[in-house]
């Protein structure tokens, strides 16, 4: 698919490449399906390798993917010094992400994402506009939208101990918009939400907050 070729302080020299996954498997990629191959190296970090594959059926579409690479480099994050050499605990390093929704029978609507990464600075360092932008959670999001009144269920918990996180063990939610009372005299808007939260705090954080209150 594609080719590239750079130098930098970070890398070093680095080849990185994309294939046709289903190609080099001798398959044909099924309708709606793309999939990619990641097959990369860096003389200053090693070599890494990982899959891409997005999906598009008539109920349902998603994305999974994941990378590991044999991390021998040091992580440069930022300007400041701190942010400089940063080694990793552990050579072999990497992330694995799947985000899916589905359309189920009776306008409901099921919303599911893992994101697992190896280490606190993986992501920044090998994904950085993800880093920046992506959501970066594990959750079960279960809702029914009809008419002018909604209902959803939300899980979330927290898979990486280094992140700051507040986890929802569930939260469920209501809304009613524009319901006319005693023959449209009244019209009533409603949201309520109740829910168990639980504030994370990630290994060697700080704490800034009495976890004591969650």
């Amino acid at each position: 698919k594609s080719v590239h070729i750079g130098s930098d302080n970070t890398w070093g020299t680095s080849l990185e490449t994309r294939w046709y996954l289903y190609r080099l498997l001798g398959l044909r990629e099924p309708e709606g399906v793309e999939s990619t191959l990641a097959l990369d190296y860096f003389s200053k970090r090693g070599v890494g390798a990982g899959a891409e594959i997005e999906y598009q059926k008539k109920d349902y579409y998603g994305r999974a993917l994941g990378y590991l690479i044999n991390d021998s480099g040091e992580d440069r994050l930022g300007r400041m010094s701190s942010r400089h050499d940063l080694k990793p605990e552990n050579e072999l390093r990497g992330r694995f992400a799947w985000e899916h929704r589905q359309y189920l029978p009776y306008n409901w609507q099921l919303t599911a994402g893992i994101d697992y990464q190896s280490d606190e600075h993986f992501l920044e360092g090998f994904y950085r506009n993800e880093y920046n932008i992506g959501l970066h959670e594990t959750y079960v999001h279960l809702k029914k939208a009809q008419d002018n009144w909604a209902v959803s269920l939300l899980g979330k918990g927290r898979i990486n101990d280094f992140r700051d996180e507040l986890e929802e063990m569930p939260s469920a939610e209501y809304h009613l918009t524009g319901q006319s009372l005693f023959d449209n005299k009244f019209t009533l808007y409603s949201d309520s939400t109740i829910g168990r939260l639980r504030q994370r705090i990630g290994d060697e954080h700080p704490v800034y907050i009495s976890q004591e209150q969650f």
